[in-house]
Order: C-alpha cells, then sequence, then structure tokens
C-alpha cells in the first residue's frame, strides 16, 4: 500500500509540473524571427562613346581603281573593286564623264564632266552618292588631281584665251591660277608632299615636263627633252 502511494504521489507531481509547463509557455509571447530582403540595383556607369569609323562606300574597304568607260554611247566613271574585281559603276549621265582622281581618304572622287553643257569639275560624295559642281567658268576645265594632303585640286583649264594650271579648295573655292605661260600647261599630278605640282607643257617648243614649286614659286623644266615625247 505504501509504495502504490507513493507511485500515486510521483504522477501527481509530475502532472503538476507539465500543467505549470505548459501555463507558461503560453504566457511567454512568440519569437518573430524578421527577415529583410536586400534589393540589389545595378548601376551601369556609362564609358567613352566608341569612335565612328569611315562610312561604307559602294566600294567595300579593298581600294579600287576608278577609270572612264565608254558604253552604250555614253562615257561615265567606273570602279573596279580589287577585293572581289566587282565592277562599279559611279556615274550614269547622259553627259561625258571622265579623268576621274580620288580622294586621299577614298571617299570621294573629282572628275570633268560636261553634263551641264560645259566642261567642269563635279565632286562625287562615295558615302552619299550627291554630285557638287566646283568650277562654273564658261571656258573648259578638266583633268582634276587631288592633292595628298586632301586640301586641294589642280585642274587644267582655258580661261582668259589661255591654257594653264590653276588650284582650288576642295569645295571649289579659293581658285589660283599658278601658270602663266603662253604655252599650253596641262595634265597636273602632285608631288606626295603636295609642295609641288608636276604638269605637261609646250613652251620652249617642245612637250616636256615641268615642276611647280610653291614655296620657291618657281618653274623646272625636268625632262628637257628636244624630242618632246
Amino acid at each position: 500500500m505504501r509504495l502504490l502511494a507513493l507511485l500515486v504521489l510521483g504522477n501527481l507531481i509530475a502532472l503538476i509540473l507539465l500543467g505549470m509547463g505548459l501555463y507558461q509557455a503560453a504566457r511567454t509571447p512568440p519569437i518573430v524571427v524578421e527577415v529583410t530582403r536586400l534589393a540589389v540595383v545595378a548601376t551601369i556607369i556609362p564609358g567613352p562613346s566608341p569612335t565612328p569609323g569611315p562610312s561604307p562606300t559602294p566600294l567595300g574597304s579593298g581600294g579600287a581603281i576608278a577609270f572612264t568607260l565608254r558604253r552604250n554611247g555614253n562615257t561615265d566613271i567606273y570602279a573596279l573593286n580589287q577585293a572581289d574585281l566587282q565592277l562599279v559603276r559611279l556615274t550614269n549621265d547622259p553627259g561625258e564623264d571622265r579623268e576621274p582622281s580620288w580622294s586621299p581618304d577614298g571617299s570621294a572622287i573629282a572628275f570633268a564632266s560636261n553634263r551641264a553643257r560645259n566642261w567642269d569639275i563635279y565632286l562625287l560624295d562615295l558615302v552619299s552618292g550627291t554630285f557638287i559642281r566646283l568650277t562654273r567658268d564658261p571656258g573648259f576645265d578638266g583633268n582634276p588631281s587631288w592633292s595628298p594632303d586632301g586640301q586641294y585640286i589642280a585642274f587644267e583649264s582655258y580661261r582668259d584665251g589661255n591654257f594653264d594650271i590653276y588650284v582650288m579648295s576642295t569645295s571649289g573655292g579659293q581658285v589660283r591660277r599658278i601658270t602663266h605661260d603662253p604655252a599650253p600647261d596641262y595634265e597636273p599630278t602632285w608631288s606626295p608632299d603636295s609642295r609641288a605640282i608636276a604638269f605637261t607643257s609646250l613652251r620652249d617648243g617642245n612637250k616636256d615636263i615641268y615642276l611647280r614649286v610653291f614655296n620657291k614659286e618657281r618653274e623646272m623644266n625636268l625632262t628637257n627633252s628636244p624630242e618632246g615625247k
């Protein structure tokens, strides 16, 4: 009987302790765990703008040879693309277009044309396809030659009753006559440094090559050929 009483007492104590524990848990506030979401914002820092490259032309980047070609009774300017040997027609006018001269950067061609019923110098912008008339003298202008520095175009012209060499800016301004001999001077070609122009002349009774040096303001006969070839 004594053992039974102890067992009953032990169970009663356990029940009391369990009840006290449940009561205490009911009064204790729950633990709230807050999770904060962090918003990650990616900021793009602008770098330097890319430098635009040269605009493409119908001739690509492999280089081309420009020349005059007469087809179907019409004379126009063509170019042969050296990259793929493709023939490109650059002008298509009822008038005659001839004597093309590349700009140093390959973006334009100067040429002679009688499309306005007079022989003048024109410029073809290969990027935009725009044609610009550079000379408007009633005389004859032809054989343009672009300076290697890209600033000037030399050409032959029959003005004031004489055939001479002239130089102008690439926009057609600042026209300057650089030869004044009574004999015909024609076919100008620039030196690589753009400081002199070689040309053909019939002065001295012979057909020779002369050189006009700008900083010395003089002309020299380079060939002195009595046969005039």
